[in-house]
């Protein structure tokens, strides 16, 4: 399954002024979500499969707050599976514009709450890629080692593994320098927890394409 979140400066373009399909019969607005639905129904039959409902989950998913509210319990009487009522939510719930990068972050948790592999993947692998695993693996430390779940220590944490961890030594192996290929400016249109340190943004202005 795939689910797909544009994050970037020419997502926000798409998302204002609609991109240009004339040459295609796709709608670049809908697209993106047409491809989070077909994944969200591809694991819905994966959650029923693997895990079935029973009291047991749903006892289980109610003491962790997954279930407090009504609407999360309306969800499971019309056949939702309790794993995914959050995802389910996110996804029919966002605007075509919107930068849902909860629902990323949800399609994570449940990934790794099933016991699956899964890959994130920007189009070249080092930029938004590197943002997303080291957002991921602070998040990891507050949800599975009780570092803290605000803001500040995410981003914190995030930000220290951006400057220090392995994900520059993939930028230099493709580019040649330490520093990610998105300027101070791109970064203003990614959202917070995606944005790099300015210490290791690209210069504004480059002397290659690279």
């Amino acid at each position: 399954m795939l689910c797909e979140q544009g994050i970037d400066l020419q997502q926000t373009i798409v998302s204002t002024f609609g991109g240009d399909h004339s040459k295609s019969k796709i709608n670049p607005l809908t697209l993106q979500h047409d491809i989070n639905m077909k994944a969200m129904k591809e694991l819905h039959g994966y959650c029923h499969a693997v895990k079935p409902v029973t009291v047991a989950l749903i006892n289980q998913q109610q003491l962790s707050g997954t279930l407090s509210t009504e609407s999360a319990k309306a969800k499971i009487k019309s056949n939702v599976h309790p794993l995914m009522c959050h995802l389910h939510e996110l996804i029919l719930s966002s605007s075509l514009g919107d930068k849902n990068v909860e629902m990323l972050v949800e399609a994570e948790r449940l990934c790794l709450m099933l016991g699956g592999s899964r890959v994130t993947f920007c189009k070249s692998g080092k930029d938004r890629t590197g943002m997303a695993s080291t957002l991921e693996q602070s998040r990891q430390l507050g949800e599975r080692f009780g570092c803290g779940m605000s803001i500040s220590r995410l981003l914190r944490d995030a930000n220290i593994m951006r400057v220090h961890g392995c994900r520059l030594m993939v930028c230099e192996k493709n580019i040649g320098r330490k520093v990610y290929s998105i300027n101070k400016l791109q970064a203003q249109f990614l959202p917070t927890v995606f944005r790099p340190p300015n210490e290791v943004c690209e210069d504004l202005l480059k002397k290659d394409n690279s």
